[in-house]
């Protein structure tokens, strides 16, 4: 028998990971193991403005066309290609795309959009801002370098889409072990956001983008928090590898993103020159010195505003569409500290030692009591999984409930299923922009604008009298009716 040639093979391999995944539709993750994503650096959500809207990343390069997809029927790995896909393609391909099934179309689409690492500068020509990317991180022995091996090792491939769901700039999507990025602006930040995907590669391999629905909310925080904290600090990393290396260009660019709380917090860049500096003062080799900036970064992290508030909702929405999909109907046990012993790993790229080893994660109720209404928001979702599980009338459901009364909780009754709804109809909306999930809810709770008063009918007249035709003369005879 003929032995398979490379491109079938992977495709039978993309094939049978997107029949894996269930079909979700979702803001930020679209699969039951979570897209760790990277948001859009420029246009992060001001830290205290609730009423602030970050602008939509990615806009299309066309005019918007509206796509008719069913997004609970099918894959979010599939939502992306297809979003991305000419509306009108020409006649030989849309002859070809009728024929196959969709599994078999988004294959078709990897192939136009994506390259695996290792792909010559040819093949690789229509991402070519991707693949200098991957190029330019080589170079970088201590943290470049790794990532680029993991990829390599992984078979991992590179997309470039026009189109991403509202506030996502980048993902990293397990089910197909791929990396989509829309435009990414300067070289600079196109291989900060690439290392930063990688990162979540490495963490897949490492089994950390998983959970289950059986997890208390404390652990999910826990395992999305911490994996996107250690790929926000890789970028760190590789920017102050570089410039320790003589290049400074990519920490001169991170100080001039428009990044709020992140990358506007000179404290963060004051931090790793001085972690820096006093490993090595203390003998610490450049690797060792690096991974001790690591541990310092990720703690630091969590004092981000926008980035805490960012990924809180992130994990938010997962938890909604879990409810909304009913998934918790059938758990009988809630389960405690299922991530507490997982987050040394976060920070691990291939057989290095790992930059979160000893880090220590702060609490869901101490980062909630940063803002009140992702705590609300936060509540509101803990009380209707509760219902899922005990019933409406359950001892826990009816303990939350009365302290998210005490809290003056806006939000309790609100149909969470119908929130998800309307915020997953939000996030491949071409007109709209991000919004926190406690902004819908705002919206949902806003009392009807009310109807204006009708005037009283006007009294009945009588019946005007019926006036007959007016019969005007015409000269030369007959008659003309006015």
């Amino acid at each position: 028998m003929a032995k398979a040639s490379p491109k079938k093979t992977a495709f039978k391999k993309n094939a049978a990971k997107l029949a894996r995944t269930t079909g979700l539709a979702v803001v930020f993750a679209g699969v039951a193991a979570g897209c760790s994503t990277t948001p859009p650096v420029r246009n992060m959500p001001a830290a205290n403005d609730d009423n602030y809207h970050a602008n939509v990343a990615m806009p299309l390069a066309k005019p918007p066309v509206e796509k008719i997809i069913d997004t609970t029927e099918i894959p979010y790995d599939q939502q992306l290609f297809f979003y991305n896909a000419p509306t009108t393609p020409p006649a030989d391909e849309a002859a070809l795309l009728a024929k196959m099934s969709p599994n078999q179309r988004t294959e078709f689409y990897m192939q136009k959009f994506c390259f695996r690492q290792g792909a010559t500068p040819e093949q690789a020509a229509a991402q070519k801002e991707v693949y200098d990317a991957l190029q330019a991180l080589a170079k970088l022995p201590a943290t470049g370098k790794p990532l680029i091996d993991l990829a390599a090792q992984e078979g991992l491939q590179f997309c470039s889409l026009g189109h991403l769901p509202n506030g996502i700039a980048a993902q990293y999507l397990p089910s197909s072990t791929t990396v989509v990025a829309g435009p990414l602006g300067k070289p600079e930040g196109r291989v900060l956001t690439i290392a930063h995907e990688i990162m979540h590669a490495a963490q897949d391999r490492n089994k950390l983008l998983n959970y289950e629905t059986n997890w208390d909310i404390q652990s999910r925080v826990q395992r999305n928090l911490s994996i996107e904290a250690a790929a926000l600090t890789m970028e760190f990393l590789v920017a102050y590898d570089a410039k320790v290396s003589g290049d400074p260009a990519y920490w001169n660019h991170m100080q001039n993103y428009l990044g709020g709380t992140t990358y506007n917090d000179d404290r963060i860049y004051k931090l790793v020159e001085d972690t820096y500096k006093a490993s090595k003062d203390g003998g610490a080799t450049h690797d060792e010195a690096l991974r001790k900036v690591g541990a310092a970064v990720w703690t630091h992290v969590f004092e981000s505003d926008d980035w805490r508030n960012f990924y809180l909702n992130h994990e938010l929405t997962i938890y909604l569409r879990d409810i909304s999909e009913n998934k918790f109907v059938d758990t009988k046990t809630v389960t405690h500290a299922q991530f507490a012993d997982k987050t040394k790993n976060a920070g691990k790229v291939g057989t290095l030692p790992s930059f979160t080893e000893g880090v220590t994660f702060p609490s869901l109720d101490s980062m909630l009591a940063k803002r009140e209404k992702m705590k609300w928001a936060y509540e509101a979702a803990e009380i209707a999984r509760m219902k899922q599980i005990e019933g409406q009338d359950g001892k826990t459901v009816a303990a939350l409930t009365a302290a998210a009364k005490l809290g003056n909780n806006p939000y309790l009754g609100l149909d969470i299923a119908d929130i998800y709804k309307k915020t997953n109809d939000e996030s491949w909306t071409k007109g709209r922009t991000f919004r926190y999930l406690y902004h819908v809810m705002d919206e949902a709770i806003k009392a009807p604008e009310p109807s204006p008063t009708p005037e009283p009918p006007a009294p009945e007249k009588p019946a005007p009298a019926v006036v007959p035709p007016t019969i005007v003369a015409r000269r030369g005879g007959g008659f003309n009716f006015a």
